[in-house]
């Protein structure tokens, strides 16, 4: 009898410590923890990951005081924030061109399903938030709508609307066409009272409508962006412009290294960025090589145009460039900048032709690196510099204690080298372990 009540009462009293410790939802045990800040890694962490949040981070040996509802062992591996690709078109999902008097004419056309299929492909690669730089109006909101009441699965979004033109437009079926200043005001009315997050300008813009967007922008507390060309950089600068999309390597005002620097210091000390979108010069020029296990998953409509798009723009671009030199200085042009302290955003460009979503953010981080930026630095790009951009540094963009629970497991070292982002064991969005082979093998 004596036997049996030593037995119970030690029953008891292990009920009553298991009940003590503290639940999770999640638990991971990380061998090298980058988390997005830009300082060293933390060697040997536990984060504890409760109703979508980082709770706290402790070292491994604590694991003992708490239970979890599930467990990641990942203490031979590396892990980093979730990703930010901060240049993305998901409602471009059929687009073709067609040439004009030397200029290129998009047309692109909307379908729901790959739309979908594209946010799908992002979070396979760890991308957790994507920044719309052109979008159908209501069809790019209403997506946003879905994510954020979880009907469908994919990663944030933050959106503009049509792009804003002037004159015969790039972009026939997504752009709003612009030729005065009432016009111009409108537009930009219109757009932000259907509850986008920032305006784009095009290339076709002239400076005295330029000027005049981006104030009408501002006083409605919304920043601008710009794909320029008929207004210069030192234009947009003046006129103060939010961002810069592209490579300067483009442009003929970055021609001459004096006045390049010029512009860059004035990017520097106004604030404004540039995500130099490097791949998809590459991908359009070069057709970079996807493997052939995803490009067989990509929407066929997606496919077909892909192949139209890039026949046409290297048939047509391919002579008229030296396209070694190009790259050469667009990479040089990004060096530059990020040496004098301009905003660097990592933006893929995905929606063009051979710019796979998510893989092709990942090729993006792999040329920065080339052209000279540290990889802790790229990392930190990536993740806490797009959040802070986005206006949404208190809640994402790096492992803390209080932020949203977004992570990347990594089977080897990113600091070691930068392309070992896409050696991805698991993805963690909001808390929750990803069935990444779920998200891209149906269409």
């Amino acid at each position: 009898m004596k036997t049996l009540k030593f037995v119970l009462s030690i029953t008891v009293m292990l009920f009553i410590s298991s009940c003590s410790k503290p639940t999770y939802d999640l638990g991971v045990v990380v061998g090298t923890l980058i988390n997005g800040t830009g300082e060293e890694p933390i060697m040997d962490q536990l984060i504890l990951i409760h109703e979508g949040e980082i709770i706290d981070i402790v070292n491994k040996d604590k694991k003992n005081n708490y239970t979890f509802k599930d467990f990641i062992d990942a203490k031979e591996k590396y892990v980093i924030p979730g990703l930010f690709d901060m240049h993305g078109h998901v409602t471009m999902t059929n687009r073709t061109v067609d040439t004009l008097n030397n200029n290129f004419q998009f047309f692109v056309k909307y379908d729901r399903e790959a739309a979908e299929w594209n946010l799908r492909s992002l979070l396979y690669f760890g991308i957790v938030t994507v920044r719309e730089t052109a979008d159908f109006l209501q069809e790019g909101l209403e997506l946003k709508e879905a994510l954020n009441t979880d009907q469908i699965t994919g990663p944030d979004i933050f959106t503009c609307g049509p792009l804003i033109e002037s004159g015969t437009p790039s972009f026939l079926t997504m752009s709003s066409v612009v030729n005065t200043a009432e016009e111009a005001r409108q537009e930009v009315r219109k757009q932000v009272n259907a509850g986008v997050d920032f305006i784009k300008i095009y290339a076709t813009v002239p400076p005295e409508l330029a000027r005049v967007i981006i104030d009408e922008a501002h006083k409605n507390d919304k920043r601008v962006i710009g794909h320029l060309g008929n207004t210069t950089w030192l234009e947009a600068i003046q006129f103060g412009i939010d961002e810069i999309v592209h490579p300067g390597g483009w442009f003929p005002e970055f021609d001459n290294k004096d006045s390049s620097i010029v512009r860059l210091k004035m990017m520097h000390e106004k604030g404004i960025a540039n995500d130099p979108t490097l791949y998809v010069i590459k991908a359009f020029f070069q057709q970079d090589s996807i493997p052939s296990s995803l490009m067989d998953l990509l929407p066929p409509n997606m496919q077909e145009s892909w192949v139209q798009e890039s026949g046409v723009i290297r048939k047509t671009m391919i002579p008229n460039f030296n396209l070694l030199e190009l790259f050469q200085k667009n990479s040089d042009y990004v060096k530059t900048a990020y040496e004098l302290g301009v905003t660097i955003l990592a933006g893929s460009d995905f929606g063009n032709s051979n710019t796979y979503p998510g893989y092709s953010l990942h090729k993006e981080l792999q040329l920065l690196s080339e052209s000279g930026i540290p990889n802790d630095s790229l990392i930190k790009i990536a993740t806490l510099t797009a959040s802070e951009w986005l206006g949404v540094s208190d809640k994402q963009g790096t492992i803390e204690k209080g932020k949203r629970a977004d992570l990347i497991v990594l089977n080897k070292n990113p600091l070691l080298d930068i392309s070992n982002t896409l050696e991805i064991d698991k993805v963690i969005f909001k808390g929750n372990q990803i069935v990444r082979d779920s998200l891209i093998i149906n269409y």
